[in-house]
C-alpha cells in the first residue's frame, strides 16, 4: 500500500520565528534574532545562516521571545516534570508563592488508513497540546484546567470571588 504521503505540520510552539534572549545555567545571555520553542523535544531552536540549530537543553535555565504575531514578551523557564522526569520550558504566566505556567507540547497523530473503520487520513501529523500548572516553590506540579471549575479547584478558598 502506496498510500502514505510522510508527516505533515510543524514541531514548533509558534508559527513563525521570534527574537530573545537565552539565560544559561552559568549566568551568561546570549540574543538571537531568529528563534522558537519546538515543543515536540522541548527545545530552543535558531536559526543561524538559513540552517535550524538546537540549543543544548541542559545549558539553558530560561529565556525569553516575542513572537512576530504578538507585541508580549513571552518568558520561559526550564521546569522537570516528577511523573516522567521530562524537562521541558514552561511559559510563565504569573509568579509568585506558587508560579503559574503554561506547558506547549507537540505530539505525532499516527497515519489512519488501513483497515475497515479507518478514518482514511494518509499522512502522520504534529498536533497542539497545551496544559496548565500551578508549581509550588518545591517544584511540585499541579494541573489545571483555566476554567471557572479549574481555578475553583486549585483555589478553594477564593470560590466566591471567581467569576465565569
Amino acid at each position: 500500500d502506496n498510500r502514505y504521503e510522510g508527516l505533515k505540520g510543524d514541531p514548533m510552539a509558534f508559527e513563525e520565528f521570534g527574537y530573545g534572549v537565552v539565560y544559561t545555567s552559568g549566568g551568561n545571555k546570549k540574543k538571537f534574532q531568529v528563534m522558537n520553542y519546538e515543543a515536540y523535544s522541548h527545545e530552543v531552536a535558531t536559526l543561524n545562516n538559513g540552517k535550524m540549530e538546537y540549543l543544548p537543553k541542559g545549558m539553558i535555565e530560561s529565556f525569553w521571545m516575542v513572537t512576530p504575531t504578538s507585541t508580549d514578551t513571552l518568558q520561559f523557564r526550564k521546569f522537570t516534570s516528577k511523573e516522567d522526569d521530562q524537562v521541558f520550558f514552561g511559559q510563565v504566566l504569573l509568579e509568585g508563592k506558587v508560579t503559574y505556567i503554561k506547558k506547549y507540547e507537540k505530539y505525532i497523530q499516527k497515519a489512519d488508513y488501513q483497515g475497515t473503520y479507518s478514518s482514511g487520513k494518509t499522512y502522520d501529523e504534529f498536533k497542539d497540546k497545551v496544559k496548565f500548572f500551578a508549581v509550588n516553590q518545591k517544584g511540585d506540579m499541579t494541573s489545571f484546567k483555566p476554567n471557572k471549575k479549574g481555578l475553583e479547584r486549585i483555589f478553594p478558598e477564593k470560590q466566591s470571588e471567581i467569576k465565569t
